[in-house]
């Protein structure tokens, strides 16, 4: 009697500790399961690389002139926190070219001025086939939440802003023909010449590479088109944006003529931009077109 107590106790002990293995086996299944569910679940990130294109410009009004939007681009690499599986956080740098012109048929302006001899005049001035254009390059730092469906080929939409710096910006300026001429109201006499003095005619002035004084520029964005998939860690994105200036860009001065007369150099004039006219209204960075991009799971 006391062996077959002892054979079932050693039974029970053995149930007791096969059972606590059990247990003990369940959990570290249980624990892996749940560590592998997580993992496979974790937020990931996206490196990606972009170009866009093709209408990039600096966009105003101007009155009595016709106006040219130009084409620009630019090329940029953004990083995109992925929030949940359909949203995600991207903050990116990017280099922006933009250009715009503008064209008037005749100018023409008159103001007082001295000569180089000390006399007081009133400068004269009527420009043909007026034509200025506007060049500038930027550094700009976008931020967007993007929202994308699931699956391999995505819908996806992109709303944020952006904030950009400018590098370079100049102006171009050319006339057709210009005739200038200095009326002495002390004399009551009008000269048409000679050149040297500043008074005559002069044609095809082309001056390139005047300084154009820009302030950083903000911008509200909007992105949307399809995102492919071509693996679990890379896709291609095709789609649309729309970047629309807040801001007045225009830092410089403000004048009313558009030709400068010096009585250091009289037949050399200087050129002003139309952008510091009254004529013209606020110049604001605004860009749309054609967005493509690449990216690289992380």
């Amino acid at each position: 009697r006391q062996r077959q107590m002892c054979i079932r106790d050693r039974y029970n002990k053995m149930n007791h500790l096969i059972s606590n293995k059990m247990r003990g086996i369940l959990v570290l299944v249980i624990s892996l399961n749940f560590c592998y569910s997580a993992s496979s679940q974790e937020i990931k990130g996206e490196i990606i690389g972009s170009v866009s294109g093709v209408f990039s410009t600096l966009d105003y009004s101007l009155n009595g002139a016709s106006l040219r939007n130009g084409k620009g681009g630019q090329v940029g690499v953004h990083y995109g926190y992925h929030l949940s599986e359909n949203y995600s956080l991207q903050l990116g740098l990017e280099y922006q070219s933009v250009s715009s012109s503008s064209r008037y048929e005749v100018i023409r302006g008159s103001y007082n001025a001295t000569d180089s001899e000390g006399e007081d005049f009133e400068f004269r001035y009527r420009g043909t086939n007026f034509q200025e254009q506007q060049k500038a390059q930027f550094v700009s730092i976008p931020l967007v939440v993007q929202y994308e469906t699931s699956g391999v080929s995505r819908f996806y939409i992109a709303v944020g802003g952006k904030v950009a710096l400018p590098i370079d910006a100049y102006y171009e300026t050319d006339i057709k023909t210009l005739n200038t001429s200095g009326f002495y109201r002390q004399y009551n006499v009008e000269l048409f010449d000679p050149e040297f003095a500043g008074f005559g005619t002069y044609r095809n002035i082309n001056v390139n590479n005047q300084d154009l004084e820009l302030k950083t520029a903000f911008s509200a964005t909007l992105e949307l088109g399809v995102k492919q998939m071509l693996s679990s860690n890379n896709s291609i994105y095709i789609g649309l944006f729309f970047d629309y200036g807040i801001n007045d860009l225009y830092d410089g001065e403000e004048f009313e003529d558009l030709v400068n007369y010096s009585n250091d150099i009289p037949s050399e004039f200087t050129y002003n931009t139309v952008l510091g006219t009254s004529n013209a209204s606020e110049v604001k960075l605004n860009a749309y077109g054609v967005k493509l991009k690449y990216s690289l799971g992380i």
